[in-house]
C-alpha cells in the first residue's frame, strides 16, 4: 500500500467530473487499499478518487469510532433523499476550513463494491452526510461550493495565507537571584527556576481525530 497525494482547493483538477468504473480489476482493488491508507493517515472519514487525482466514480468511507468499518462505493447513485440536516463539515482537500452545510438527512444509495457486486444502503446521520459530501467530489464540487461567494473567498484566502508561528519572547533573567529548584528535573539540570527559558510556542493543531465539535474531515 502507499499513501497518495491529496489535491487541495482550488486545484482545477478537483473540478473534473469522474467517469464510471467499468473494469473491476486488481488495479482497482489496489487503488482502494491506497486510498484507505491515505484517508486513515490524513486522518479523515471519507475520500473520493477525485481527491487523489483519479477521476473514476469511486469513494471510500469509514465513520466508525474504531476505524474498522471501511465502506467502498463504486459508481454510487442516490435513489432517495429525505429531510434536511445541517452539520459543520471539513474536507481533506480544503484543510483548516470548516463551515455548516445543509444536506438531505436520510438517503438510499445504490453502488458496487470493489469486486463489482451491487448493493443498496439506507443511511442517515454522519454516514448520509459523508456519502453526499464524497459524491459531490465525483461531479467536480467541494463542500465550499455550497457556501456563499463571500465564504468561498474566505476559504481561498485562508489556504493562501502563510502559516507562521509567533517569535518567542526573550527569557526574563533576574541577576544575582537564586531560586531553589521546584522539581528534581530542574535540580539535576542545573537551571534555576528564575533563569529557565520559556518553552518554545507550539502551533495550535486539531487533535488527531476526524471529528471536532461535529465537524467532519472528508
Amino acid at each position: 500500500m502507499a499513501q497518495l497525494l491529496i489535491l487541495e482547493y482550488p486545484d482545477p483538477r478537483l473540478k473534473k467530473v469522474a467517469s464510471p468504473v467499468t473494469a473491476f480489476t486488481a488495479e482497482l482493488q489496489k487503488l482502494v487499499r491506497d486510498m484507505a491508507e491515505t484517508m486513515y493517515a490524513a486522518p479523515g472519514v471519507g475520500l473520493a478518487a477525485t481527491q487523489v487525482d483519479v477521476h473514476k466514480r469511486l469513494l471510500i468511507i469509514d465513520v466508525s469510532e474504531a476505524r474498522d468499518d471501511l465502506k467502498v462505493f463504486v459508481n454510487p447513485e442516490i435513489l432517495t433523499a429525505e429531510g434536511e440536516a445541517e452539520q459543520e463539515e471539513g474536507c481533506l482537500s480544503v484543510p483548516g476550513y470548516y463551515d455548516k452545510v445543509k444536506r438531505a438527512a436520510r438517503i438510499t444509495v445504490r453502488a458496487q463494491n470493489e469486486r463489482g457486486e451491487t448493493f443498496e444502503l439506507a443511511a442517515d446521520g454522519t454516514l448520509a452526510v459523508c456519502i453526499q459530501h464524497e459524491m459531490d467530489h465525483l461531479v467536480g464540487k467541494v463542500f465550499v461550493d455550497h457556501l456563499s461567494p463571500l465564504k468561498r473567498a474566505r476559504s481561498r484566502d485562508k489556504l493562501r495565507a502563510p502559516i507562521t508561528a509567533p517569535m518567542p519572547k526573550a527569557p526574563s533573567i533576574t541577576p544575582y537571584v537564586w531560586a531553589p529548584p521546584c522539581s528534581r528535573s530542574r535540580a539535576t539540570s542545573g537551571i534555576s527556576a528564575a533563569t529557565e527559558p520559556p518553552a518554545m510556542p507550539v502551533a495550535s493543531v486539531r487533535p488527531s481525530t476526524m471529528r471536532m465539535g461535529g465537524e467532519l474531515m472528508m
